[in-house]
């Protein structure tokens, strides 16, 4: 989203823990973003065969203070700037900290 917002960094530089805690999913239910603290602390020695829709958090509040502003706004809405593998997202994490035990491994 633009709107003079400050550059955020760039595919290089990814911070995909901006998004970390619970979120709300469509169906009610509670998806977490745990697994990326589990790869950093090495509590997760491999990653499962899955992706997940990652987004900025100063992306949510624009989105937020869009929504609000929006007088023919309701319902729910879907903020997700680009959707990762779990194997690219280790990727990007042991390219950001080499230093911690990240997974190389999946399993299915």
């Amino acid at each position: 989203m633009g709107g003079g917002a400050e550059a955020r960094p760039g595919p290089d530089r990814r911070e995909p823990g901006a998004g970390a805690g619970s979120v709300a999913a469509a169906d009610g239910e509670r998806e977490h973003t745990d697994h990326v603290m589990k790869y950093l602390t090495g509590s997760a020695k491999t990653y499962v065969n899955a992706a997940q829709a990652y987004v900025h958090v100063q992306d949510v509040a624009e989105a937020h203070v869009r929504v609000y502003e929006a007088r023919d706004a309701h319902g729910r809405y879907i903020c997700a700037e680009s959707t990762l593998h779990r194997g690219e997202l280790c990727r990007i994490l042991a390219k950001l900290f080499p230093e911690y035990p990240i997974p190389t491994k999946c399993v299915a």
